[in-house]
């Protein structure tokens, strides 16, 4: 009974600790549970004059992440900033490493294997390796500004 609850949460930790984010700008107190920090999925949903950007944000993930995993990363990171919503710029796949995938398959069968009496190894040939195609490893970058609203930023900055 106790694998399975520790095999879960390492997956979950394992997936949790894949996302990174970086941000730059200005920090104010954190906002509120009770205030909701509103999500944007581009600049044209920001409805004008209402607000002002205070940081951007570059989130990095693994491949397979979706638009539900930056959202609730930027707007977890955006409370902790003090902003009032965060306004999502750009998502895209981006290598970050290459690799050559080596495959053992060609030729004879490997010396721990049995052989059929029937087929003669030694007329397969030695074993090689084949080295394939390179291989890239490839994460998913999300750009995005950090909004907080016009008018409780004068009044903090008078």
């Amino acid at each position: 009974m106790k694998r399975p609850i520790v095999i879960f949460f390492m997956i979950a930790l394992a997936i949790s600790g894949c996302v990174r984010s970086d941000y730059t700008g200005q920090k104010f107190a954190a906002t509120p549970l009770s205030q909701e920090v509103k999500f944007f999925k581009s600049r044209a949903e920001i409805p004008q004059d209402e607000y002002t950007i205070i940081g951007r944000f570059t989130i990095t993930a693994p491949e397979k992440s979706d638009l539900y995993t930056f959202q609730k990363e930027l707007t977890q990171k955006g409370r902790a900033y003090g902003g009032d919503a965060v306004c999502l710029v750009s998502i895209e796949s981006v290598r970050t490493g290459a690799y050559d995938r080596r495959r053992e398959e060609f030729g004879a069968p490997a010396p721990d294997t049995k052989v059929p009496p029937t087929v003669d190894a030694s007329q397969l040939g030695p074993r090689q390796a084949l080295v394939g195609e390179q291989a890239f490893a490839v994460r998913r970058c999300a750009r995005a500004l950090l909004l907080k609203k016009r008018d409780s930023v004068k009044k903090l900055l008078e």
